[in-house]
Formats: structure tokens, C-alpha cells, sequence
């Protein structure tokens, strides 16, 4: 513009053609991509602003890097390391003599491994919160805890409210009231089986040191005594006989006497909240069960503190005093009549059970409220939501009964393999997905035949004309939607333009356009239908039930997507070639479909797969029902075939 504005200002004498002799056509310049820089740049002093200069430096450094080759990770990601760590017993090795030679696939195999070891931690943490959670917190089920006071039998004895098995004791030291060495204390003469030996293991110098207070005929030069309590054994009667081992030769002070006793397997001796109510004698402190009738049978030269006297002979029996006894001195005092006259412990249950219990009631309410939370929402939706969210006609429900009796009907009839005969359907296989028919013509034409057979002003079909299969596989990598656009519109020439342009020809019989039934507008919808090894009696039924549907055929279309060039077992063809047959009034030719690349979910090479896309309508045969056959039904078919050097593997395309 800017030189034409040139010569119209100094060209007065020039001619007229003289000015179009030299006009040039002009240029894509910066302006038409990015105006404003163009405009920021001509308003500067002639030199670009470093605004520009900085720009253009970034989109040299980014087509620098766009031209280096990725740089691989110097280690692998912690997911593959875990897999590798999983699978360290079965090296590659190995797994080649197993059919797997390629990395790729081994790497696949482990990550299956790994999802198998994530898996199975999963169903082991699930396990033990169900069934261990409970034993280790709580304690193994099934071994005895805690035993109940009055189920103390012959094999126990009872010390300081534990109760200790005896079956396998021995008495090392002979006694009269014991019997010669090693001797069991269940028997004769002792006869200790479920009794109480706790005035035996008496300890007076411990916690009641400094609360009680003893006779100094009592004590020794330390201030220590010998037992509180006569050292007999203790039946709760209410009367012991003081004199039943005399000179206190039953008293177990020494290290060694105590030392045998720990070693023998005791068990808590348990009390309900109902038997201390019922028993006068027993209150409760901190937990553990004492027996205030003890007290009467503190020796002579024993005196309790008059706290510990008010608690013996007092009105607080049958009841906690843990309360009672939480400050001060009297804590001192509750800690000594622990020592004295505990007998057992409360029922109750421990924190680990606790806990355990918890876990597990949480467990079930979250199980639970997520199976009622379903049930509620599908009565809801089946009973409130849905008849509304689906209701697009005004029907009985007479109407609705019989339809829905209809469409069962439908379904128990096996109209789909030859109703009369039973045998399966013939389908038409003139066209198939395995070969290339249009490459191999094309090389046999340019073989057998010397002049050319086409013009510049020839029609082409996609895919035969020159170089297009050529430019098809060098598209390059970024290059946009709509360059793409232009590229595949010039695929049909139209004679008698300046440019190539690309028509398409309407689809043969198209159908026509339906107004909406209902009171709302109808929307284009696709009918997703994936296919693996089907045969044709599945896939026939699926397609004519969809293309059958009240929905009207302007506005839905079926979408077939086959993952892989594979036969199902007992199939005479291969799944892609039975969706194809079941086509009919291609857009364009199947023999002239051609396989594009697409970058798939997969590692490696499988990366890089290919797929042939047919578009045309469902053609139902004469066994399908009659709206099936009515319906004249769009269909895309889309066929996961794979890239060339998967010919020969068994799943060539199958991601």
C-alpha cells in the first residue's frame, strides 16, 4: 500500500499502465499475526524496541528447544521403581522364555503385578481391621482375659484380685501345711485350690508405709513389719482361723517367695457393677474391686488411719469412692487400701477394646449408610425421579405395561440367527478391513500400464490421487485444524476454478429431517457401542435395538468403535469385517478408506496407533424387527487397525 501510495503521489507523468506494471502483491508481514508489535515497533526510532528484541530471542530459544531431542529421565518414576521392586523375582530373563522378549511388554507385565500387589495390600488392610484389629488391641478371642469372681475353680488361687493357675505348680521348700518337696499345693494337706491366698503375699511396706501404724514390738529396726494380716488363707466367710499355719510361717515376703508367684499364669479376677451393689462388703477405687470386710482382721498391732477406719466401718459400701479419695491425703489413704484388700478388678472395658470397638462400629455405619444411601436413592429415583426424568410421552400405565412387556418379548426371541432354520446369519463380505485393496490396484496399474490414464482435470476418489497417501503420512506434527482443513478439502478438484476446492457430495438417501414428537427440542445424539470379539448374532441385536428406538433417525447416529483386527473364537470373520458388513451406502467407498496414525494410551512403540474411519448407515437384514428395518439409521464405524509393523502380532491395533 504504501508503495502504490508512492507512485500515485509522484507518478503524474508516468502512464497509466505504467504504475500496475510495477505493483507488487503484498507480503504476510508481522503485522497480519501479531498487529499490535508491528504498530509499537513503526512507532519507535526505526530500531526494534527491546519489547520486540526480548520476543523474538523467547521464540528463538523455543524453536531451538523444539528441535532438540527429549532428554530422558535420569531415573525412573517411583511407580515403575515399585513394580520393578514387586516383581524382583521374575527377571527379564525369565520372562522372555515366557513369550515376552519385548522391554515394553515386561515393563506392562510388571505394572500388572503391581496393581496385583496394591490389590492384595488393599484386601489384607481390609482383613485386619475386620479380624485383627479387635485380637491385637483387645486381645486373642478365644484365650481366657478376664475370669469371673465366683467361677474361680480348683486349679486357681487368688492374690491381690488375680487369680494364678496351679495345676502345674510345685512347692519347693517342705511344710507341715504344705507337704514334702515339690508338692502341689491343690491337694492334701494344703487343699489351696480356689481359695484366697492374698493374706500369704502380703505387702505392708509398701504403699501403707507412713499410713499405717504399727506396734514397735512390730516393726524391725527399719520400721519395717512382717504382714498386717494373720498369713492364713482367706474364704470369705466372714471368721478365719488365725492359728491354720502358726509362728507366720505362710508369710511370702522374700524376693524369691514373690519372684515364683509372677511366674505363674494369672488372669484378672472380674466384678460386675451389679455384684458390688449386691455385696455390701465391696466398693470400687480406680477400678479395682476392694473388700472392706478385710479390715476387721487387721492385727492387733495395726492401726489404720482414721480416714481408712471412717472408709471400713462407713456408709460408702456398695459404691465408687474413687472420688472420695482423688486429693490430698486421702489418695495415700486409697493407695494402701488397694494393697490390703483388693480382691479383683471392675467390669469394664480396656482403651485397645475401646478403640477396637470404635473402629468397628464406625466400619459399620459407613458400610451401612452407603448401602441404605443407595437403596433410599434408588427407591427414590424409581419411585419419584425417574418417571418424571424419562417421561417424554403421556402414556397409561397400561400403555407403559404393555410396551415394557413388548420389549421383554422382544428380547426372549432369537430373531437374529435364522428364526426357521437356526443357523447364523450370512453376512455379505465384499468389503474387509485386513488389506489395503486401493494401494495394491494402484501399484498393479502403475505395473501393467505404460501412458497415463488421468488428466489435471480428472476426479479423484480420496486416496487416489497423487502423492496423497505420501502427504497423508507427513503431516506435520503441529500444524493446525484448519491446515488440515484446507489440506483435505483439496482432495476433490472442481473443474473450472482458480483453486482447488473440495465439495462434498451429499450422503446417498439421507434422512429426513423429523420434528420432535414431544414437547421439547431433539437433540443430535451418538450411540456408543465399543466391540472387541463379538459375533454377529451380539452385535446384530445391539444395533437393531438401538436403531429401533422411538428416537427419530435424523437426529441419532451410531458409533462403532472395533478395538483391534480381532476373531472371536468360533467366528468365521473377523469382528471389524462383521460391522462393516452390517453398513451399507458408504460415504466413501471402503476400498478407498485409508488408516491415519493417532497417539494412543500405551508405552513405547503401542504409543502409535492407527485407525480406519468408514461412515455410511446400518443396513439390518431381513429377520431384524420392523422398526429396525423402518429406520433408516447414520453409521460411523471406527477401526482400531494399528500401525504396519503389527501385521504379523496376533492383536494388531488392540490398545
Amino acid at each position: 500500500r504504501r508503495q502504490r501510495r508512492k507512485q500515485q503521489a509522484g507518478g503524474d507523468g508516468l502512464e497509466d499502465g505504467a504504475g500496475y506494471a510495477s505493483y507488487q502483491a503484498p507480503a504476510r508481514h508481522r503485522s497480519l499475526v501479531r498487529p499490535e508489535r508491528q504498530q509499537q515497533a513503526a512507532a519507535g526510532s526505526g530500531e526494534p524496541s527491546s519489547r520486540a528484541r526480548a520476543a523474538a530471542a523467547a521464540r528463538a530459544r523455543r524453536k531451538q528447544q523444539a528441535g532438540k531431542p527429549r532428554r530422558r529421565r535420569c531415573c525412573p518414576s517411583p511407580w515403575q521403581t515399585y513394580c520393578r521392586c514387586v516383581t524382583v523375582w521374575a527377571p527379564g530373563r525369565v520372562l522372555r522364555c515366557f513369550g515376552m522378549p519385548d522391554t515394553a511388554v515386561q515393563l506392562a507385565w510388571r505394572e500388572k503385578m503391581g496393581l496385583v500387589s496394591l490389590i492384595l495390600l488393599l484386601m489384607g488392610a481390609i482383613a485386619f481391621l475386620t479380624f485383627g484389629f479387635q485380637q491385637v488391641l483387645c486381645g486373642l478371642s478365644g484365650s481366657q482375659t478376664r475370669i469371673k469372681w465366683n467361677e474361680v475353680g480348683a486349679g486357681y488361687v487368688v492374690v491381690q484380685g488375680r487369680a494364678y493357675d496351679i495345676t502345674r505348680f510345685k512347692h519347693a521348700k517342705p511344710s507341715p501345711w504344705t507337704g514334702g518337696a515339690n508338692a502341689n499345693i491343690m491337694g492334701a494337706p494344703a487343699n489351696a485350690g480356689g481359695k484366697d491366698l492374698s493374706f500369704l503375699f502380703q505387702n505392708p511396706n509398701g504403699a501403707c508405709r507412713g499410713v499405717m501404724s504399727y506396734a514397735k514390738a512390730a516393726q524391725d529396726a527399719g520400721g519395717n513389719v512382717v504382714n498386717a494380716f494373720p498369713c492364713v488363707y482367706y474364704n470369705a466367710t466372714g471368721a478365719i482361723d488365725a492359728n491354720q499355719i502358726p509362728s507366720n510361717q505362710g508369710c511370702h515376703n522374700s524376693a524369691s517367695g514373690r519372684r515364683a508367684l509372677a511366674q505363674l499364669d494369672s488372669t484378672p479376677v472380674q466384678y460386675s457393677w451389679d455384684d458390688v451393689a449386691s455385696q455390701p462388703n465391696l466398693v470400687v477405687y480406680n477400678g479395682a474391686v476392694l473388700d472392706l470386710l478385710r479390715g476387721q482382721f487387721l492385727l492387733p498391732s495395726a492401726t489404720p488411719p482414721p480416714a481408712l477406719a471412717a472408709l471400713i466401718g462407713g456408709s460408702m459400701r456398695g459404691k465408687d469412692v474413687s472420688l472420695h479419695l482423688s486429693s490430698g491425703a486421702l489418695k495415700a489413704v486409697g493407695a494402701c487400701a488397694l494393697d490390703l484388700f483388693r480382691v479383683g478388678s471392675i467390669d469394664a472395658s480396656s482403651l485397645g477394646c475401646i478403640a477396637a470397638n470404635i473402629e468397628l462400629y464406625v466400619s459399620l455405619i459407613v458400610i451401612l449408610g452407603g448401602v441404605l444411601a443407595k437403596f433410599v436413592m434408588a427407591i427414590y429415583f424409581g419411585w419419584f425421579m425417574g418417571p418424571r426424568l424419562g417421561q417424554v410421552r403421556s402414556d397409561s400405565a397400561e400403555a407403559r405395561r404393555d410396551r415394557q412387556a413388548a420389549i421383554e418379548a422382544w428380547a426372549d426371541v432369537n430373531n437374529h440367527t435364522g428364526a426357521a432354520a437356526g443357523a447364523a446369519e450370512q453376512l455379505d463380505r465384499t468389503y474387509t478391513v485386513l488389506a489395503d485393496p486401493a494401494a495394491s490396484r494402484a501399484a498393479a496399474n502403475r505395473r501393467s500400464r505404460f501412458f497415463p490414464t488421468t488428466s489435471r482435470y480428472s476426479h479423484f476418489m480420496p486416496g487416489d490421487e497423487p502423492g496423497a497417501r505420501d502427504k497423508a503420512r507427513q503431516l506435520p506434527a503441529r500444524q493446525s485444524l484448519f491446515a488440515v482443513a484446507r489440506q483435505s478439502a483439496s482432495l476433490t478438484p472442481v473443474v473450472g476454478a482458480d483453486e482447488t476446492a473440495f465439495v462434498m457430495p451429499p450422503p446417498p438417501h439421507p434422512p429426513q429431517v423429523t420434528a420432535s414428537p414431544w414437547d421439547f427440542n431433539l437433540a443430535y445424539t451418538l450411540l456408543l457401542v465399543t466391540c472387541y470379539s463379538e459375533g454377529a448374532q451380539g452385535i446384530r441385536s445391539t444395533l437393531d435395538s438401538l436403531s429401533g428406538t422411538d428416537y427419530p433417525a435424523s437426529h441419532k447416529c451410531l458409533f462403532i468403535i472395533c478395538d483391534g483386527l480381532i476373531k472371536g473364537q468360533g467366528e468365521a470373520m473377523y469382528t471389524p469385517d462383521v460391522c462393516l458388513s452390517m453398513m451399507t451406502d458408504f460415504v466413501i467407498p471402503p476400498d478407498r478408506v485409508q488408516a491415519y496414525s493417532y497417539v494412543s494410551i500405551a508405552q513405547g512403540t503401542k504409543r502409535h496407533n492407527m485407525a480406519k474411519l468408514y461412515a455410511g448407515y446400518y443396513a439390518p437384514n431381513a429377520e431384524s424387527p420392523p422398526n429396525a428395518r423402518e429406520n433408516r439409521v447414520p453409521m460411523i464405524l471406527v477401526v482400531k487397525c494399528g500401525a504396519p509393523g503389527e501385521a504379523a502380532e496376533p492383536k494388531p491395533g488392540n490398545r
